[in-house]
Order: structure tokens, then sequence, then C-alpha cells
């Protein structure tokens, strides 16, 4: 009733030339991007760019930069609940000296 089906893919034959291929290789070098996508098909890593590394030091400061902002919005924090107790602490030595 039921036919095992044919599992193996058919390959297509790769009709271009050694020389062919050789033509559109050197002509993929010499644009930029097509000689980096040649790279990745090729299993090798492109040549690697600078200007990442400048972003990633970019990214590396402005979390710092978070981070040292949350620090000082605590330590602004508790100025400002040391601020309140003087202040209450003035108050209180005021009336306890005004009562004298």
């Amino acid at each position: 009733m039921f036919r095992k089906a044919n599992t193996i893919p058919e390959r297509n034959k790769f009709c271009l030339t050694k020389e062919q291929i050789i033509e559109d290789i050197e002509a993929i070098c010499h644009t930029e991007d097509q000689r980096n996508k040649l790279y990745y098909c090729i299993d090798e890593k492109p040549p690697q760019e600078h200007k990442f590394e400048k972003i990633e030091e970019f990214l590396k400061g402005t979390q710092d930069l978070e981070r040292n902002s949350n620090i000082l919005l605590g330590l602004k924090n508790e100025i400002e609940n040391l601020q309140r107790q003087t202040a209450e602490w003035v108050t209180s030595l005021k009336e306890a000296t005004g009562n004298i």
C-alpha cells in the first residue's frame, strides 16, 4: 500500500569550469562586501575591522557610566536622608535649648 520514498537527495551537476570559477573569485575579490561573503563561504575569517573594537570600548564605557550613575544616585539619596536627620536634630536641639 505505502511505498518507501526515495530519501537520497539528488545532486545537481556543477556546470562551471575551473577557469570560470577562478574568474568569478577574482571579480569578487575587488569589492570588500563580496570578498567578506566569500571568506564566510569558504570558512575562513574575514580580515578584522578595528572599528568594532571602538564600538565595544564605547559600550563598555556607557555601561560604566550607568553603573557610576546608579552609585551617585544612591549616594545622593543618602545625603538627602542625612540632611533631613540633621535638620530634625537641629530643631530638636533648638526646642530643647529654648525650654531652658
